[in-house]
């Protein structure tokens, strides 16, 4: 009897332990951006926006999604406004859209979800950089 309910207790801890594994995972995320030929910057203010072709600064504007993790937060479906909107392009096709949130850049939407970086933030100040210093065209 008594190895039964131990058994019993070992099954529930190691489910138990598996389950807490699983939904941590699912929590965190990390960026796998890669072969990137664009990056279509829009300022989320002002809405000007720039398409960054170089290689040197996609890989500046890509370093900080791939090295950092990032916490899942509470769902963005109906959270209207951001600071920035980031669109990477391999040739012709959009790979992925993010919106950063906040001028301090620790916060972003993904697939309808925010993120909080783990890691570190986001430094923005390189996007208010090349919206001021790089030729501008208006969205529309």
């Amino acid at each position: 009897m008594k190895k039964v309910i131990a058994l019993k207790v070992a099954a529930a801890v190691c489910v138990f332990s598996f389950t807490a594994l699983t939904l941590t995972a699912c929590r965190t995320m990390r960026f796998k951006i890669e072969n990137i030929t664009m990056i279509e910057l829009v300022d989320g203010t002002t809405g000007n926006r720039i398409d960054i072709v170089d290689p040197g600064w996609i890989e500046a504007l890509t370093h900080p999604f791939n090295n950092n993790e990032f916490k899942k937060g509470e769902s963005s479906k109906n959270q209207a406004g951001w600071s920035y909107w980031l669109k990477f392009y391999q040739g012709d096709k959009l790979t992925t859209s993010i919106f950063i949130h906040g001028r301090d850049g620790n916060r972003i939407s993904y697939h309808d979800y925010f993120y909080d970086t783990n890691d570190g933030v986001i430094d923005t100040h390189i996007y208010r950089e090349l919206l001021f210093y790089v030729p501008v065209t208006q969205s529309n």
